[in-house]
């Protein structure tokens, strides 16, 4: 979980972040490059995982509109072998302006 930890929180959002003039940001493209970042800190370890994520606005509120998500939270979980969640971590992901 720490491998986890630290890819959500070092993830590859700052060209998001420092473009605080972005008009919109592409869901898909922000969930593929994280969750490839994950599976890739994750892929040695044999174990399966589930992730879960949701994209907020400014308010901290769900949303589906691109051009106000201003963050998204991912839930990361491993599952044993029997498929219970072993172990969860949860991060949020401020991706521009209204953090």
């Amino acid at each position: 979980m720490t491998e986890i930890e630290t890819t959500l929180k070092t993830a590859n959002v700052g060209d998001l972040r420092d473009n605080q003039n972005n008009i919109s940001i592409s869901k898909k493209d922000v969930v593929a490059n994280l969750i490839t970042e994950i599976v890739n800190t994750q892929k040695d370890h044999g174990k399966d995982l589930r992730i879960q994520y949701v994209f907020l606005d400014v308010n901290e509120s769900i949303t589906e509109i691109e051009k106000e998500i201003t963050s998204v939270q991912f839930k990361v979980e491993i599952l044993d072998e029997k498929g219970r969640v072993a172990s969860t971590v949860e991060r949020r992901l401020g991706l521009k302006g209204g953090m």
